[in-house]
């Protein structure tokens, strides 16, 4: 059996390594809202006179606050996670929250507020939207993002997140390497598939005229675009997929406020579903854990079902 042979490591470094791993624990966008949810109630509490560090009736009566300002209670809700985080993270005994989390309780009955969704679209109205793009560096990027979005059912950070080295070219489609993504914070990765298609709606072809203009340097996949010129190794971000969708949304004559960066998702999962994909198949591609989370993806026709019609 090997030894391991002793290293004397100084008691500041060990702290530094354990307040490293541990900061680990939430992705950099997770810590950065939770940051953002802390400094907003430090300015509440330094507004209404409330003590801060907070106790748990000082956060209970800021929940209060923020839901009479129309927050919704989705939003309020998570702030008792980035509340307990903070509090562990300065290494402060974490209040009562049982409160708290009762009115968010009672605030979700009374006010039964929906969850906004984005909509999904249809490969008809998808065609309508590529055919509507112009020939432009951007609106070439952007038929792009919309094609390969909706087949591969990406979400948007992970298409911001791809390399060049993470696409490969096969006869039947594209092979996708995800590096990393909302449920899979470790780094594990997941390869997909994804087929080629006929005409605009083809993912292939979309992605190889982008390519034309975008070379094959190395770097991000996908570059952000001004109206006029490209800019090279740039990487996009969630909202420039938002943007790209609410766009084409609008050039079609939809509304665009009900369309966002998940649209694409959403339509995936939906036109899946639309042609008997098995669930379990559907979550192989999306990355989901939970069948009922894949299941609020979609955005069915209520006129589909014609059970109804038989009553």
């Amino acid at each position: 059996m090997r030894r391991i042979q002793d290293r004397y490591i100084e008691l500041g470094e060990l702290k530094n390594l354990v307040a490293r791993y541990v900061r680990a624990e939430r992705s950099v966008s997770t810590r950065r809202n939770y940051e953002a949810d802390w400094n907003m109630l430090r300015a509440w509490c330094q507004s209404s006179g409330r003590e801060f560090p907070p106790c748990g009736e000082t956060i209970t009566l800021y929940f209060a606050y923020l839901l009479s300002c129309g927050h919704k209670v989705s939003s309020v809700n998570r702030r008792l996670s980035s509340f307990r985080y903070y509090f562990r993270q300065q290494g402060l005994p974490v209040p009562d929250l049982s409160v708290a989390a009762a009115l968010l309780a009672g605030a979700r009955r009374e006010l039964r507020q929906r969850p906004k969704k984005a909509g999904a679209f249809s490969t008809a109205q998808l065609s309508q939207m590529c055919a509507a793009l112009g020939r432009r560096p951007i609106d070439i990027r952007d038929r792009t993002i919309l094609v390969l979005g909706f087949a591969s059912g990406l979400r948007a950070s992970e298409m911001a997140a791809l390399d060049m080295d993470d696409v490969a070219f096969h006869d039947a489609g594209i092979v996708i390497t995800i590096r990393r993504s909302k449920t899979d914070q470790e780094g594990k990765g997941r390869m997909i598939g994804v087929f080629r298609g006929e005409g605009e709606l083809c993912p292939v072809e979309a992605l190889a005229d982008w390519l034309e203009i975008r070379g094959a340097h190395p770097g991000p996949l996908i570059w952000g675009c001004s109206r006029s010129r490209l800019r090279p190794g740039r990487r996009i971000s969630w909202e420039v997929v938002h943007k790209a969708v609410r766009r084409a949304a609008a050039a079609i004559g939809l509304d665009p406020l009900r369309y966002g960066a998940h649209s694409l998702r959403a339509s995936f999962v939906t036109a899946a579903a639309a042609r008997g994909a098995h669930p379990i198949a559907i979550m192989q591609v999306t990355g989901h854990k939970n069948v009922a989370t894949v299941a609020g993806y979609i955005r069915p026709d209520v006129f589909a079902f014609k059970t109804a019609r038989a009553l």
